[in-house]
């Protein structure tokens, strides 16, 4: 009897959105019947290049069919890559090779938020982005950044201003109160690299007065906490990059690379822009999407250690 497909996920539960995609590639690879090597790794970049090597190696042991990740060193992709595992990256990269599948639609993304917030401001006020461009490892928010630069940009009436954070909720709101502010600056709009990065931005900037209720907040990913806060008007907008869509792309693409069949070299984030007149729909379809995820995390830290276990053994 021919053994099921096995893919390796590697996806750090860094962010609320990240958890919702990692959950929902365990649920797209038990509906297609394959089996999942959970690599629990959360900084792939914190491992030696020596390192790198031992990791491709415990796939080769594992007879390992595809890998999806969120982002990966180049040295240990290129590695996976020359022993013919195929990639499926969950995030955007340069890197580019007939078995490498990645994210692309970022910098449209963002050009198109830049527009928004152009209009809405009547082409004329200040706005603070928020995120990314703090280590320069793998994409780290320069396709966003670069998006947003080029439509703002076309409106001279418009100043940008960036303050480079990780990812989280807590550093975007460290980063935004440690930076030296001139007295009395506000802004009128703030643009988050991710949703979490908005939310962290609205509330240092209210805490130090460079912002107030009235100032534009967007961010992007669609989560949960920015969809609540737009329905109670404490944020603007969001751009939803659906979880469960990008998960059902990456596990079919790991798939059709598994059988040997064609597929693309990209995924599509397929956004949907969110704001008040449209969020009760999305947040209705949000709450059906994640209803399984508590149940799933239950036993997530149960999976993790027999996954351990097994990798030990191999």
């Amino acid at each position: 009897m021919p053994r099921n497909f096995r893919i390796v996920v590697q996806i750090a539960n860094a962010d609320a959105f990240w958890v919702q995609v990692r959950e929902a590639v365990f649920q797209r690879a038990q509906q297609l019947g394959i089996d999942v090597v959970v690599l629990d790794v959360e900084d792939p970049y914190a491992f030696p290049v020596v390192e790198h090597m031992v990791r491709v190696e415990e796939l080769l042991a594992q007879e390992i069919d595809a890998v999806i990740c969120l982002d990966w060193p180049e040295n240990l992709a290129r590695q996976a890559l020359q022993i013919n595992i195929p990639i499926i990256q969950v995030s955007e990269t340069d890197i580019r090779h007939p078995l490498f599948v990645s994210m692309l639609g970022l910098y449209d993304i963002a050009r198109d938020v830049g527009h928004f917030l152009a209009e809405r401001l009547e082409q004329h006020g200040r706005v603070l982005a928020v995120g990314g461009l703090l280590y320069g490892l793998g994409e780290d928010g320069k396709s966003r950044a670069s998006g947003l630069t080029a439509a703002l940009a076309q409106y001279p009436g418009i100043e940008l201003r960036h303050v480079p954070s990780l990812w989280t909720y807590e550093s975007g709101f460290e980063q935004v109160q440690r930076t030296e502010w001139t007295a009395g600056e506000r802004f009128d709009a703030v643009f988050g690299l991710s949703d979490s990065l908005a939310l962290a931005a609205r509330d240092a900037g209210r805490e130090i007065g460079l912002i107030d209720s009235r100032t534009l907040i967007v961010g992007i990913n669609g989560d949960p906490l920015a969809l609540a806060a737009i329905l109670d008007g404490s944020m603007t907008a969001t751009v939803e990059t659906s979880a469960l869509d990008i998960a059902r792309q990456a596990v079919d693409t790991a798939l059709r690379a598994a059988q040997k069949q064609p597929y693309p070299a990209h995924l599509d984030y397929n956004p949907v822009f969110v704001t008040a007149e449209n969020v009760n729909a999305i947040a209705a379809r949000k709450l059906t999407a994640i209803a399984s995820l508590p149940s799933r995390l239950i036993g997530d830290n149960r999976r993790q250690s027999h996954q351990r276990l097994a990798q030990l053994e191999t």
